[in-house]
């Protein structure tokens, strides 16, 4: 602005014609045109002070136009990014040049009288005075708040867009791992068991030879013998050949121990893999019975040629557990060792391990024959196998000595592993503690006050419902826990898919609730694990997440699928369906065959209904006629004299009978024809083999549970 401009007009910039020298009545052309156009406008001199505003450039800060012209500056209405902005635009005007003469157009944040602010486009053009120099700047401000604001939010939204389309994709890709993962270990399940099922029609057929070879000794050497006998008998041969008849015997005699060993194994597995397998403890030195082992196997170790080797820790004194079985364990062992080693050593050594929470004693079994290669070492310990085909035709056995060694040993509450190298040796180790008494008489986990120190957390009533609540989520698992305590659940938390799995295993709760999206081991890892394990696969697994996949979740087993965020009502309403249930009440079970009936009967009285019993239909419509009213009845349908068919039937014609549930539980494969004549009889229909035996206690509650909610007629 010139010093010789009127001081008290700042209403024009300098550089512009004076109002005073148009004729009386003429409107001034600068005022009349930056009144009128649509964009603000800003005179300033080179220092930035305000000289001229037009009303809508006011109006645009929220400030009074004589306020912004008495003394304020062009910094005062911009925000500190504007004025670093500013200042380099103006210095760029003083430097001259001729980048200096151009018009130019930026953005500037402009802050309004409130502290508010708001974005202009601006176009500024140099002014100059008569001698040519720089003395200030105009702008024609055109106000594009609105205009950034949407494109913000257009990128706010876009940027939200593409974090969903990210995380989605990696929700998806999880997803893909998941059922990849699951899908490889169906194969890998489905290899195994086709290998299994080869192994067995091999074993079989190796059972086959092993069995008849020995009977075929017995039968030829008796035929033998009794020829023999005869002919001294009818006089054709004087004299008895005592010394041939006994050599016989002896071959008899060890042909039929070898067939009882081979019997002895398969009844033992049996029994093991049955859980009919007892403990019988005894309390002994343990040096006296490596003693025995070496002195039964000492024959064996002669006959390849080989050393045998005994050595035991002064340490290891006194144990309790089941001689026989650890004997029998122990033995197989050297004996394997001196059968594949020849001009060798076995070396039998002992001592005792007092690292961990009980003492153990540790036997290691070593040898330097043939070796076991190292692809072969996994299933050593399964049934049915043995390292190599050539091994039984070479040394005989039936591939089940060390299947049954692995199940002694955790009967005995130990363990058994190998270590082999192909041509070098095999060592293999036993674990057992020094008194498995305490082993056996462990209570269960529901009953256990864990500490700590093992890394699971006290469990309270074993009558309360255990829920076990697998999230990352502490908000999470404060809101299940005041959601489920008050309705009598117990709850533990788990914050992690590793640390779920060790509870689940260490606790076996009732019910677990589980999420998906987790760091580390996710969701459905977790449930493609819990699924596999057969002591863990008949817990109901609720999925509580904030992806809505239910197909995948039903795919891989889960019980049922929550959508976070969830309701109190709908969690409890969930869960309360696979709630344990208790039983009060009386069961009628018909069913011919005397050990189904027993077992049936047993279940049934474990898990508390009174039980009576009939061994086929027409005892079970006496029992009915001399005035037993079950609440339910378990029914057989193939039956001689009166089968299950015409139970039901006559059951449903009498009154007194027609509204007691039947939950039938045959054998039989029923036809289109049989479900038509049962659907109007029977409240549930059981396969004998595909329903475990625990599980009719819920068909049966789930069946009064029908009858209860039926409508009164």
């Amino acid at each position: 602005m010139s010093n010789q401009s009127d001081s008290s007009d700042k209403s024009r910039p300098e550089g512009f014609a004076n109002p005073d020298s148009f004729l009386p009545g003429e409107t001034p052309p600068f005022d009349f045109i930056v009144e009128s156009i649509n964009d603000s406008i800003l005179v300033c001199d080179l220092r930035g002070a305000i000289t001229y505003v037009n009303r809508r450039f006011a109006k645009l800060i929220a400030y009074d136009r004589q306020q912004l012209v008495d003394g304020m500056t062009i910094f005062d209405v911009v925000t500190p990014k504007g004025a670093q902005q500013l200042k380099e635009l103006l210095s760029k005007r003083q430097e001259g040049g001729e980048e200096s003469d151009s018009d130019w157009q930026y953005e500037l944040e402009l802050k309004r009288q409130d502290g508010s602010v708001a974005t202009g486009l601006i176009n500024t053009t140099p002014i100059k005075g008569e001698d040519g120099a720089y003395t200030g700047t105009i702008a024609a401000i055109t106000d594009i708040t609105e205009r950034k604001e949407a494109e913000e939010a257009l990128r706010a939204a876009r940027a939200e867009l593409e974090e969903r389309v990210k995380q989605r994709t990696a929700e998806l890709e999880k997803a893909n791992e998941a059922m990849q993962r699951e899908v490889e270990t169906r194969r890998l399940a489905e290899t195994k068991a086709l290998e299994a099922s080869k192994a067995k029609s091999a074993f079989l057929a190796n059972m086959s030879h092993e069995l008849r070879t020995p009977l075929n000794a017995v039968l030829g050497y008796t035929e033998l013998i009794d020829e023999d006998i005869n002919l001294f008998l009818s006089g054709d041969d004087p004299e008895l050949p005592a010394e041939s008849i006994q050599n016989d015997l002896h071959k008899i005699h060890r042909a039929a121990t070898h067939l009882l060993a081979i019997i002895n194994d398969i009844l033992d597995l049996s029994k093991v893999e049955a859980g009919r397998m007892d403990l019988h403890h005894d309390t002994f030195e343990f040096g006296d019975l490596l003693d025995e082992i070496a002195e039964t196997i000492s024959p064996l170790v002669t006959t390849n040629n080989n050393e045998l080797n005994v050595e035991i820790d002064d340490s290891l004194g006194t144990v309790t557990t089941d001689r026989t079985k650890l004997k029998q364990v122990l033995l197989n062992l050297a004996s394997n060792a001196s059968k594949f080693t020849s001009d060798g050593t076995v070396t039998i050594k002992a001592k005792l391990d007092e690292s961990g929470p009980r003492g153990c004693a540790v036997v290691e079994v070593s040898d330097t024959g043939v070796g076991i290669a190292q692809d072969k070492l996994e299933d050593l310990f399964a049934p049915f196998t043995q390292a190599d085909s050539s091994t039984t035709r070479e040394y005989g056995g039936t591939g089940l000595g060390l299947t049954i060694c692995k199940r002694f040993c955790e009967l005995m509450g130990g363990e058994i592993s190998a270590e082999s190298e192909k041509g070098v040796g095999s060592t293999f180790s036993v674990r057992i503690p020094v008194d498995s008494k305490q082993v056996s008489q462990d209570p269960a986990p529901s009953e256990v006050e864990w500490s700590e120190e093992h890394g699971v957390p006290h469990v309270g009533d074993a009558e309360d419902t255990l829920v076990l609540v697998i999230d990352d989520d502490a908000d999470v698992h404060e809101l299940m826990r005041r959601f489920l305590v008050s309705r009598g659940y117990q709850v533990i938390s788990a914050y992690g898919g590793d640390q779920g799995l060790e509870y689940a295993r260490k606790l076996q709760p009732d019910i677990i609730t589980l999420d998906v999206m987790m760091p580390g081991r996710d969701g459905w890892s977790v449930l493609t694990e819990i699924k596999s394990d057969d002591e863990l696969a008949e817990i109901p697994i609720v999925i509580v997440s904030m992806i809505n996949d239910r197909n995948i979740g039903y795919a891989l087993g889960a019980s049922e699928y929550l959508v976070k965020p969830i309701q109190r009502d709908r969690l409890v309403g969930t869960l309360s369906r696979f709630r344990s249930k208790s039983a009060e009440g009386s069961v009628l079970v018909v069913e011919d065959e005397a050990d189904t009936r027993e077992m049936v009967r047993r279940h049934l009285d474990r898990a508390g209904w009174q039980v009576e019993t009939a061994e086929n239909g027409r005892v079970a419509l006496e029992r009915l006629e001399e005035g037993l009213v079950p609440d339910v009845v378990v029914l057989d349908l193939m039956m001689p004299e009166v089968d299950g068919f015409e139970v039901a039937a006559t059951m449903r014609q009498k009154p007194d009978w027609a509204d007691i549930p039947i939950v039938v539980l045959t054998a039989m494969d029923l036809s289109d024809a049989d479900h038509a004549q049962l659907r109007d009889s029977v409240s549930r229909i059981l396969q004998k083999g595909s329903t475990s035996i625990d599980s009719v206690v819920d068909h049966i509650l789930e069946a009064l549970d029908s009858k209860a909610a039926a409508p009164v007629a």
